[in-house]
C-alpha cells in the first residue's frame, strides 16, 4: 500500500504522520527533535531514521512504497540549512521518492490555508507566512528577541511582562496580581532577585515557567497592566500578517484567509480577539480564524497534493 509522510521536526519533538492517497492517517508517532542546531548531523539522521521507522511500523509500511516526504522543519532559514537538511533525507536508505525539507511555517500555513492566504504562527517565538494565487510567497519576523524580534511571540509577552516588574520595582506602575503572581512563581523578592532572573534568560538553565500563560490568566482577571501587553501583542501580530499581505497584495485578490497558529495566541481568548479586531478594521473582507489541523497533518496533505500535482 502506498503512503506518504508528514512531518513536523519542531525544537521540543518530532511528530511523523503516514497518511494513505485518500488523506486518510495510518499511524503516527512522536520521537525525539532532530534539529541540526541542536544535536549532531549523525544524531539527527539516526532520530530521523528511528522515528519514521517507528512510525511506518505501526501498520506494516515499507520504505519502497512511500510515494512523497515533505518535513517542515524548525531552523531552515538559508539555503545552507536548506542544504544540510536535505542531505539527511536523501540519506535514507529504501525511499525512492520525492521529498521536499521547508520552513515549518509553510506547512502550518498549508494545514491552515490550503495553500494561499497568510498565517501568524505565534508560539514561543512568532513569524507569519503567506501565499497569494499567483505562487509568490514572503514572510516575515522570525528574528530573535534580542534584536527585538519575536513580536508578539509568547517570549516577547515574558519580556514585556518582567519589563512591566522593573517598573514596579521603580515605584513607577503600582503592584497588582500580576506583579504578584510573576514574584511568586519566579521567587523574586527585591531588585537583585529580578536582575539575576533577566541574566539567566536564554541561558542554558533557564526554564520558561510560562509567563505568556501567567500574563493571560492575569488580564482574565482584570489586571489592567497584563490585559494592555495581551492587547499590545495582538498588535505585533498584525504588524507581521499586514507586511506579507502587503508584499502579496492579497487584499487586492478578494477575500482571503487569515490563520492564527501557535499557543501564545491560539489559547489566549484576548491575544486573538486583539488580532481579529485590528486585521480586521483593517481588512474588512479578511476570514480571520485559529487552525484546528496540526502541522504534520499539514505537511502530509501538502505531500498529497504534490503527488497529485506531479511536483
Amino acid at each position: 500500500m502506498q503512503y506518504v509522510l508528514g512531518i513536523d521536526s519542531g525544537g521540543t519533538k518530532y511528530l511523523v504522520k503516514a497518511l494513505d492517497l485518500a488523506g486518510n492517517t495510518l499511524a503516527e508517532f512522536v520521537g525525539e527533535p532532530a534539529s541540526h542546531y541542536r544535536v549532531s548531523e549523525e544524531e539527527a539522521f539516526r532520530r530521523i531514521e528511528h522515528n519514521i521507522d517507528r512510525c511506518i511500523a505501526q501498520f506494516g509500511g515499507k520504505r519502497q512504497n512511500c510515494a512523497y516526504i515533505v518535513c517542515g522543519t524548525t531552523g531552515l532559514d538559508s539555503d545552507r540549512d536548506r542544504r544540510t537538511i536535505e542531505s539527511l533525507y536523501r540519506a535514507l536508505q529504501g525511499f525512492c521518492c520525492p521529498e521536499l525539507c521547508v520552513n515549518d511555517a509553510e506547512v502550518a500555513h498549508f494545514a491552515a490555508t490550503g495553500g494561499v492566504g497568510v498565517l501568524v504562527i505565534s508560539g514561543t517565538g512568532s513569524i507569519a507566512y503567506g501565499r497569494n494565487y499567483r505562487g509568490e510567497t514572503a514572510r516575515s519576523g522570525g528574528w530573535p528577541l534580542c534584536i527585538f524580534g519575536d513580536e508578539g511571540s509568547g517570549a516577547w509577552i515574558g519580556g514585556q511582562a518582567l519589563h512591566h516588574l522593573s517598573l514596579w520595582f521603580d515605584g513607577d506602575v503600582p503592584g497588582s496580581c500580576l506583579t504578584r503572581d510573576l514574584c511568586e512563581i519566579l521567587h523574586i523578592q527585591d531588585r537583585k532577585d529580578l536582575l539575576e532572573v533577566c541574566r539567566g534568560i536564554g541561558g542554558s538553565e533557564w526554564k520558561d515557567p510560562g509567563l505568556a500563560a501567567l500574563v493571560d490568566r492575569a488580564a482574565d482577571e482584570g489586571d489592567p497592566a497584563a490585559a494592555g501587553i495581551i492587547e499590545a501583542a495582538g498588535r505585533q501580530t498584525c504588524q507581521l500578517a499586514y507586511r506579507v499581505i502587503a508584499r502579496l497584495r492579497l487584499d487586492q485578490e478578494g477575500p482571503f484567509k487569515a490563520g492564527a497558529w501557535g499557543s501564545a495566541i491560539t489559547k489566549s481568548r484576548l491575544h486573538f480577539t486583539a488580532f481579529r479586531r485590528e486585521l480586521q478594521v483593517k481588512y474588512p473582507d479578511a476570514e480571520v480564524f485559529i487552525s484546528d489541523c496540526d502541522a504534520a497533518t499539514g505537511a502530509g496533505r501538502l505531500a498529497l497534493h504534490r503527488l497529485k500535482a506531479g511536483l
